[in-house]
């Protein structure tokens, strides 16, 4: 990379030689993590979290799928390209643990001269966003299963889990779920949402 000059010579019809010089620049280093979201060491990042790179220059775009790997340790999580515009693109992940330290690995992307960028890499903390557990009436006697409690971002949208796991109790049509177990709470159906 860097400057170089290329004289070019001219000859007029009395063979006298006159030159002139340009300066060529030659690019040969690949684009830089310039700005990431979310930031280096942040916490309380979401549990489906929206991952957007900034690099210092335009990006080759049939680069970028597969570029970004989000890690806790042992397990990879599903990463997809959302978006691209120039130096900026947008990715998404499929949920993280909570309360996990994660680590998020950017390699490959090349500028649109072929210039392929340093490994980069940064780290961040999910938070420990609420869970929404199911539980079986303990004042009545009951089979089947309830459905398996899940972990949700702040202020993401809930949608309540039908039966799921055949719950039952002689006597008595499930009718849907309660935040109180002897029915005084608030009422919510199979498929009804809430923040």
């Amino acid at each position: 990379s860097g400057e170089n000059r290329i004289w070019a010579a001219f000859i007029d019809d009395n063979r006298a030689v006159s030159a002139a010089g340009c300066v060529v620049t030659v690019d040969n280093s690949g684009p830089t993590l310039a700005d990431h979201t979310p930031s280096e060491g942040a916490v309380n990042v979401s549990l489906k979290p929206t991952v957007i790179l900034t690099f210092s220059e335009d990006v080759d775009s049939s680069t970028l799928a597969g570029a970004l790997k989000v890690k806790d340790g042992a397990n990879t999580y599903t990463v997809t390209l959302e978006s691209s515009a120039k130096t900026t693109v947008t990715y998404s992940v499929s949920t993280l643990p909570q309360t996990t330290l994660c680590t998020a690995e950017v390699s490959g992307v090349k500028d649109v001269l072929g210039n392929v960028m340093i490994p980069a890499s940064f780290t961040f903390t999910t938070s420990s966003g609420p869970v929404v557990s199911y539980y079986p009436n303990p004042s009545v006697a009951s089979t089947g299963t309830c459905p398996a409690a899940a972990s949700y971002s702040i202020d993401e949208t809930v949608t309540v889990s039908g039966n799921t796991g055949s719950l039952a109790a002689a006597g008595y049509a499930f009718a849907g779920w309660n935040t109180a177990s002897d029915g005084s709470g608030t009422a919510y159906a199979a498929g009804e949402t809430f923040t």
